[in-house]
């Protein structure tokens, strides 16, 4: 390849890892003690940098575009009202991610791992509609993949208001109730959990998450590790 192509696919790859890992939530080695640390990294740290990429934002960090930008976690299941966008087998639960994100208007999906709960469907999506679902029920059979906020959108100045703040798709919230729906924009915690990183401390096995600095969701359930943070990492 000519030099010049090859200088820009280096500043191309400096720049993702670069914003990969200051974007980043958690880094190695992570603390096993209490999966919610999420205190500030050294500036001098000498951890190697992620070889993901963090998320989609209007830089079009993800190239090519890669199907981790949805927060993730695994034993937990969300119960709805009949208004999902849609439900059937779909075979895998990369099929039922791919058939979130080709939806602009899907928040989240659920998959059943087995079929010993609802035979017969493995695979549902929903909206950005708070009133259609739940996902507070702990359940081994089923994983949750949530849709990573995409856009401008910001909780600055916004705390505790109830309306949706718009995303390129879809809408994220700044109120005490976005963990529960898993809805919170990405600044939530860095502007409106106040105090100290959230920890374990006096609430294991609750089923609500807790949202950490840098955007994303950890957990205090049983079950909870190795997938207690959003997914940032293959781990």
């Amino acid at each position: 390849l000519p030099a010049k192509t090859l200088s820009r696919i280096n500043d191309l790859i400096e720049k993702t890892s670069d914003a990969a890992w200051m974007r980043s939530a958690v880094w190695p080695p992570f603390n096993m003690t209490d999966a919610c640390n999420t205190n500030g990294l050294s500036p001098n740290s000498s951890y190697p940098k992620f070889h993901w990429w963090w998320g989609q934002n209007v830089t079009q960090q993800i190239i090519p575009p890669d199907p981790r930008y949805f927060f993730h976690k695994t034993q937990l299941r969300c119960v709805g009202n009949d208004t999902q966008l849609w439900e059937g087998m779909i075979g895998s639960e990369l099929n039922c991610t791919q058939k979130c994100d080709n939806d602009t208007s899907c928040s989240k999906y659920l998959y059943q791992t087995t079929q010993s709960a609802v035979p017969g469907t493995d695979c549902w999506i929903w909206s950005y509609n708070r009133s259609d679902h739940s996902c507070a029920q702990l359940d081994y059979n089923f994983n949750v993949g949530i849709k990573r906020p995409i856009g401008e959108a910001t909780c600055s100045s916004q705390c505790g208001s109830k309306e949706p703040q718009k995303l390129i798709h879809g809408v994220c919230y700044c109120d005490s109730d976005c963990v529960k729906h898993l809805d919170c924009c990405l600044d939530y915690a860095d502007f409106c959990v106040k105090g100290p990183p959230p920890t374990c401390k006096g609430l294991c096995n609750i089923v609500e998450p807790r949202a950490i600095a840098g955007g994303g969701y950890c957990w205090c359930m049983n079950g909870c590790l190795p997938w207690y943070t959003d997914n940032n990492s293959d781990g």
